[in-house]
């Protein structure tokens, strides 16, 4: 169909007041002003005055040839003695009338889509005009649409944009946080994973440092398998983390991100204890055989660390699943499987011939803490299975993502660019596996190879604004991370003399040093940086919420050098606990995003 037909529907007919002389002439006449003479030619039937009204015959002439008859009934005189018009300023003298100045001569304007007005050779009126030949009108002018006024509104630069006249395209951003797509602006939800310390020190009462509940001699929690600690007050530190993770599953912010639940690696084990409960404690998964990108047995046990994965068939969190590990309860049952030894199993417990699993699970305070690993690990797991950019597919399902579609055999994100994904690691202290800060799996440099990547040969193997140096390095932008730190204590400096007092656990402080923390590991695997399935980085932001008591320095380097917040609390405040976590949940406005 045209696109003269498609619009026709909106224009709408304007009458423009004009006086048609004799010779076919189209002649503007403002509204406000009628023309005297022709009034007493209606009322006389001829073409001069009727002799019958008595008045001065040159006067009578003279007014009547040269006058304007206004609205209110007065006659305004228009010319002088001789017969030529008087006018002010803005009035242009027509046949011997003023006629006020409204327009620029040629000035045009559109009147509907079809059609346009245009003032006239004196500035005193205006004409219509009709578009012709398929064209519209805009700014005045007909000219050749560009658009279709009837079609749906459309994505451009990130903005909402709209045909309004068939030339002109209405151009309205998204707010921040959000991004085009299909004409409208979605809201882009951020994926999270939660790792919670599940150490052997969250076994601690949370004001009394290193004491085991089983050395408690005053105030102390239930401590009798089944019945351990006090859900309302209790007094261990990972109890009391329990209580802040309720609350903030309980917050509408939660209802806004994409949230996994994930834990240090823990296998089952029988029999039970207030400490551990039916789990052990352990530095690498199962099956982790050190490589710097995760083999399959990373699949199959990827339950003993990531506790409540993201939903593949929906961004909705999980919360009852989530519940389930901080209710101060657990139950053990059987899956249904025979056996002669763990390796039988699934989740390598064989209990009384029969194989394990929880019908109820609960987070334990048990094993080392290996930061490093579980960084890598969360890493992994988006890499492999929530940030599938790239993957080839068949239909949708394959991508196994609710934010990816299937298109041309690839899984493809439109926001994959600018979607959110952060790590918020919740710990109570520093790493106690892989303590080398030049070793692959140390913290820092897992933070620094998710945000801004180790090695590279071109920038575009950095993320987050770092260059690729001469000498092969990410390197950050200038102010981001600090060269020196502090020892102990999140602090820049440049000299000792820069550098306080601290507490190291004596009665005396000890002096404070300045480190030089420069990172500059590259690996030799080639993993210098999280890839996707095009392997280009997947850029991830590192927060920590730190409750050690003691020395910080490690925690706070691993945030910065993820991108992060380094976000020091006390586990005698639950709530403040629960509000720095949905501080950094809370998927605040942010750039708008432009989809590819």
């Amino acid at each position: 169909m045209p696109m003269r037909s498609i619009i026709m529907w909106l224009v709408i007919s304007t009458s423009l007041p004009i006086a048609c002389r004799g010779n076919g002439n189209v002649e503007w006449v403002p509204d406000h002003v009628t023309d005297a003479t022709s009034d007493s030619r209606q009322q006389t039937g001829s073409d001069h005055p009727s002799s019958d009204i008595s008045h001065p015959a040159q006067d009578t002439e003279r007014r009547l040839d040269t006058a304007l008859t206004t609205e209110d009934g007065n006659v305004v005189d228009l010319s002088d003695a001789t017969g030529s018009c008087n006018c002010q300023d803005q009035e242009a003298c027509i046949e011997t009338m003023c006629l006020p100045i409204i327009c620029t001569p040629g000035e045009s304007e559109c009147v509907t889509v079809l059609q346009r007005k245009v003032c006239n050779a004196t500035g005193t009126g205006w004409g219509t005009q009709a578009c012709i030949d398929d064209t519209v009108c805009s700014a005045g002018d007909c000219t050749s649409p560009t658009c279709d006024p009837l079609s749906d509104p459309s994505c451009v630069d990130g903005q909402v944009a709209t045909c309004i006249d068939g030339v002109q395209m209405q151009l309205s951003p998204c707010p921040g946080g959000s991004g085009c797509l299909n004409g409208q602006c979605i809201a882009i939800t951020p994926n999270i994973v939660l790792v919670v310390d599940t150490s052997g020190s969250m076994s601690y009462l949370w004001d009394q440092p290193d004491v085991w509940p089983d050395d408690c001699t005053q105030n102390c929690p239930p401590w009798n398998y089944p019945d351990c600690d006090d859900p309302t007050a209790p007094k261990t530190r990972l109890g009391r983390t329990k209580v802040a993770l309720n609350a903030m599953l309980s917050d509408e912010i939660t209802s806004d991100v994409r949230l996994a639940l994930m834990r240090f690696p823990q296998r089952l084990n029988a029999p039970a204890s207030c400490q551990s409960g039916h789990y052990t404690g352990l530095g690498v998964m199962t099956g982790d055989d050190g490589s710097h990108q995760a083999g399959e047995w990373f699949t199959e046990f990827l339950w003993q660390v990531m506790v409540v994965p993201f939903r593949q068939d929906t961004a909705t969190n999980d919360a009852d699943a989530m519940l389930q590990w901080f209710d101060f309860t657990e139950t053990l049952g059987v899956d249904g499987n025979a056996c002669i030894s763990d390796l039988n199993c699934a989740q390598l417990l064989c209990d009384q011939n029969a194989c394990a699993t929880h019908t109820d699970p609960e987070l334990r305070g048990v094993g080392p803490t290996p930061l490093g690993k579980s960084l890598f690990y969360a890493g992994e797991y988006l890499r492999r299975e929530v940030l599938v950019e790239g993957k080839a597919c068949l239909e949708n399902v394959d991508c196994a993502s609710p934010h990816h579609t299937c298109i041309e055999g690839t899984c493809s994100d439109p926001f994959h660019a600018c979607r959110p994904t952060k790590i918020v690691l919740f710990t109570d202290g520093q790493e106690t596996v892989f303590t080398d800060k030049e070793d692959y799996f140390h913290p820092i440099v897992q933070a620094k190879r998710m945000h801004f990547g180790l090695g590279c040969t071109a920038d575009i193997q950095c993320s987050n604004g770092a260059s690729c140096t001469p000498s092969g390095q990410c390197e950050p932008p200038a102010g981001l991370v600090p060269e020196t730190i502090c020892d102990a204590l999140p602090m820049s400096c440049e000299t000792d003399a820069d550098c306080p007092a601290w507490n190291c656990g004596e009665d005396v402080p000890c002096p404070g040093t300045c480190l030089n923390v420069a990172l500059q590991v590259t690996d030799p695997e080639q993993q210098n940086y999280l890839k996707d399935y095009n392997n280009l980085p997947i850029p991830l932001t590192i927060h920590v919420v730190d409750a050690s008591a003691g020395t910080q320095t490690d925690n706070a380097l691993i945030a910065a050098y993820g991108g992060g917040q380094h976000v020091s609390v006390s586990l005698g405040d639950i709530n403040a606990l629960a509000s720095v976590l949905l501080e950094l949940l809370d998927p605040k406005d942010g750039p708008t995003c432009v989809t590819k």
